[in-house]
């Protein structure tokens, strides 16, 4: 899949770089609460270049089928835009 940008804040996210090892780990992160530590395991152990990392920590969702920004049901698609604020969820 090629990169996706989100529609609300127009930040350029790629998925299929990471490794599936690292995905639930990361998603596991976000919600947790840990961004940060989402970011460092995405760049330090999966080698994501550093803005890649933080795209995707950012738009990881922190409950699952729900948007990561506004909390709107948004279902169990891996990338979906919210209806109702247009922000790219990455759901793992």
């Amino acid at each position: 899949m090629p990169p996706v940008q989100c529609p609300r804040c127009n930040i350029i996210v790629n998925v299929d770089d990471v490794p599936e090892s690292f995905r639930q780990r990361a998603a596991a992160c976000v919600q947790s609460g840990s961004v940060v530590s989402a970011v460092r395991l995405l760049h330090s152990e999966a080698g994501q270049p550093l803005g890649n990392a933080k795209a995707l920590a950012q738009h990881l969702a922190k409950r699952p089928g729900l948007c990561q920004r506004c909390g709107r049901s948004i279902g169990t698609a891996e990338l979906a835009s919210c209806s109702k604020c247009k922000a790219l969820t990455v759901s793992w």
